[in-house]
Parts: C-alpha cells; sequence; structure tokens
C-alpha cells in the first residue's frame, strides 16, 4: 500500500489566493474587533467567506469577486430545500428588501442552488489601502443580511415537497424507440 504523496496534503497558494487569504483574514479581524454578531468560519484562500446561520444548507457568505471587481454579500439555499426554502422567503421579498434598505438579486436560475445577492460595484481588493471601506461596506451588510434573515430561516417549513421529489411534465412517459 502506498502512502499519500505529501505534495498532495498541500494547498498550492497561488498569488492571487494568497491575497484572498489576507483579505479574508482581514475582514474577520476587523469583524472581531467590532464585537459582530457574524461568526464566520476560519478564512481560506478562496473567493467566499461562510457564515452559519444554524441550518444545514443555509447560509450567509461574503463574496470576492476580483475579475468583475465586486463584492457581495448572499444568503444561499442548496440541497433538496432549496427551492421550497427559496421561495418561501421570496414571499417576504418587499419586506426583507425594506429592512435591508437595497433592491436584492433573487436568484432562482441555477440548477442546485437559489441565492439571494447584494453586490458593490468598483471594488479592487488588490488596493489594500481600500479594504477598510470595503469591508465596513461588507460587515453593515452582512448585519443586515443576518437580522433579516436568521429567524426567517429558522422558520421554514419543511412541509413543501422537496424538489428532488416534485413531478416534472412527462417525466414518467416511456419513451418509444
Amino acid at each position: 500500500m502506498s502512502k499519500p504523496n505529501e505534495w498532495s496534503l498541500v494547498e498550492i497558494i497561488t498569488p492571487e489566493r494568497q491575497l484572498l487569504l489576507d483579505y479574508w483574514t482581514a475582514f474577520v479581524d476587523y469583524l472581531h474587533e467590532r464585537d459582530s454578531t457574524i461568526k464566520t468560519r476560519t478564512p481560506r484562500p478562496r473567493y467566499y467567506l461562510s457564515i452559519s446561520l444554524g441550518r444545514a444548507n443555509v447560509g450567509l457568505a461574503a463574496i470576492v469577486y476580483i475579475k468583475n471587481k465586486q463584492i457581495a454579500t448572499q444568503l444561499y439555499f442548496q440541497g433538496p430545500y432549496a427551492l421550497s426554502y427559496f421561495e418561501q422567503i421570496q414571499g417576504e421579498k418587499a419586506a426583507i428588501e425594506n429592512e435591508i434598505g437595497a433592491k436584492l438579486v433573487w436568484d432562482d436560475t441555477r440548477p442546485t442552488t437559489r441565492v439571494i445577492f447584494l453586490f458593490k460595484d468598483n471594488i479592487d481588493i488588490k488596493n489594500t489601502e481600500d479594504w477598510p471601506e470595503q469591508h465596513k461596506w461588507l460587515y453593515e451588510k452582512l448585519e443586515a443580511f443576518h437580522k433579516a434573515f436568521a429567524e426567517r430561516v429558522k422558520n421554514l417549513s419543511r412541509d413543501y415537497p422537496p424538489e428532488d421529489t416534485v413531478k416534472f411534465p412527462n417525466e414518467n412517459v416511456e419513451s418509444v424507440s
């Protein structure tokens, strides 16, 4: 039996991934300095930072889109109840957007995930001097998302059929060949 290659255990850190790790580490420090209610996972060299809402397959995230020069906050739904949960939350769209103070992007076009976004454009995370302003925006929007969504997420019902049990037209039709 062979032993695992040591290189397979090491995560390759490119300059871009190092930038992301530094960015999220600084953001987590920013949250701690403000005694934020947002509890993040350990920063990783990825384009997003996950935040738990206490329910499986539902969470908040802070996101960096380096090429598009955007940062974003999002609420995401994954798994068999993603569509059901999304639709339940969407039923309160006007109230939620009023609470957050912004028009949100409600994305139900993805095959396995539903997402609610808020974007900020013209952001360059390579400009470290601008990080405090970027982190302030992410902090304020994540706090607003948490306030608007945390209780609603806890109250989501599983009484709706999960996506994988919904029957689609012609699903049970036998093919004729």
